[in-house]
């Protein structure tokens, strides 16, 4: 898993909360659920629990993009047998597109 920190690692007076990004990928299909603990410098614990999925199943999905309406389209691609494809909201084609 790799942690990516949009605005810096260091917290403050200023700026009482960070962005992080979580990603991970895997060659097999694979879900998982872990803990990500965050110290500060007195050494109390901030605990993050991160779940996340590698299989392309939109069943397995599904709630996750339930969740996130809006932000996803689904598109029937029907040169490829009808194949459901998943892009970012913001993305613009000519294909079958199902609000998700």
């Amino acid at each position: 898993m790799d942690l990516r920190f949009l605005d810096g690692k260091n917290v403050g007076i200023t700026k009482n909360r960070i962005k992080v990004e979580a990603f991970f990928k895997s060659p097999k299909p694979l879900s998982f659920t872990t803990r990500v603990e965050f110290y500060d410098d007195t050494g109390r614990i901030y605990p993050l629990i991160i779940s996340g999925t590698t299989d392309n199943c939109l069943f397995t999905n599904f709630s996750y993009l339930q969740r996130c309406q809006g932000e996803y389209k689904m598109n029937i691609d029907e040169e490829k047998g009808g194949a459901v494809i998943i892009k970012d909201g913001d993305e613009d084609d000519d294909i079958n597109s199902v609000e998700g």
